[in-house]
């Protein structure tokens, strides 16, 4: 089993994650499998999708994960009140057309870093939980 780390705290050190009244109830998870000998390659790319992402004001911030043994991964965590929420601040990166032309140009260079991404989109279920989230 591999053992993560936070190693990457991507754009915004989501404070805001740790200063909300009620948890989260959507996670969206994006795991990205590294192909070999780009780490360099990829960590550069990221520093530049980050330094974008505060320069045109990104509109929800994010964490990144990486395993401090093992296959090169990283996993995104995005949090979210609601699915609601999700959708709303998905559109808010659409209308954001300089930050969303420039994460298409590093998108298009971090493809060719990476395996197709697996991501799954979690909800809080009351029902199937003990105590609060």
């Amino acid at each position: 089993m591999q053992r993560a780390a936070v190693v990457t705290l991507s754009v915004l050190l989501p404070m805001a994650l740790l200063e909300q009244e009620r948890s989260p109830q959507v996670l969206l998870i994006v795991q990205e499998r590294l192909k070999p000998n780009v780490a360099r390659a990829y960590d550069r790319n990221e520093r530049k999708i980050a330094r974008a992402a505060a320069r045109f004001k990104c509109p929800h911030p994010y964490l990144a994960l990486e395993p401090l043994s093992g296959g090169k991964e990283v996993w995104w965590l995005s949090a979210y009140q609601s699915l609601t929420e999700k959708e709303r601040v998905e559109q808010a990166y659409q209308r954001n057309h300089e930050l969303m032309a420039e994460f298409r140009k590093l998108g298009a260079r971090k493809a060719a870093l990476r395996d197709e991404p697996a991501s799954i989109v979690p909800t809080y279920r009351s029902d199937l939980s003990h105590g609060r989230p």
